[in-house]
C-alpha cells in the first residue's frame, strides 16, 4: 500500500504500482475536477485507488462532490493526527 502523503500518494504514483496490483491512497489535496478526470480518464485503474479525506466541512463537501459526479471509490482514508480524536468518531458516525 502507497501512503496517502502527498509526495507518494499521487496519481503518477499511482500509474506505477498499479501495474503491480498495489494500492495507493491519493493524498486529501487533489482537486475536485482533478480526482473526477482521472477517474473518467483511467477507469480500467481504479479499483486499487483510495480518495483521502479529513474531517473538516470541506471535505464532506469534497467527498459528496465525488460522489454526485459518480465517482465511488473502492477505498476511503480518513486522514487524521490522532486517530483517538472524538471529533474523528463524531465524524465516522
Amino acid at each position: 500500500m502507497v501512503a496517502n502523503m502527498d509526495t507518494t500518494g499521487t496519481f503518477e504514483v499511482h500509474n506505477e504500482t498499479n501495474k503491480h496490483g498495489l494500492l495507493t491512497m491519493l493524498h486529501k489535496h487533489y482537486p475536485v475536477k482533478t480526482i473526477i478526470d482521472y477517474y473518467k480518464n483511467h477507469a480500467d485503474k481504479v479499483s486499487n485507488l483510495g480518495i483521502s479525506t479529513g474531517i473538516a466541512d470541506r471535505d464532506i463537501v469534497k467527498l459528496r462532490e465525488l460522489q454526485a459526479s459518480g465517482i465511488v471509490p473502492t477505498f476511503i482514508n480518513i486522514d487524521v493526527a490522532n486517530g483517538y480524536m472524538v471529533a474523528l468518531t463524531d465524524y465516522t458516525k
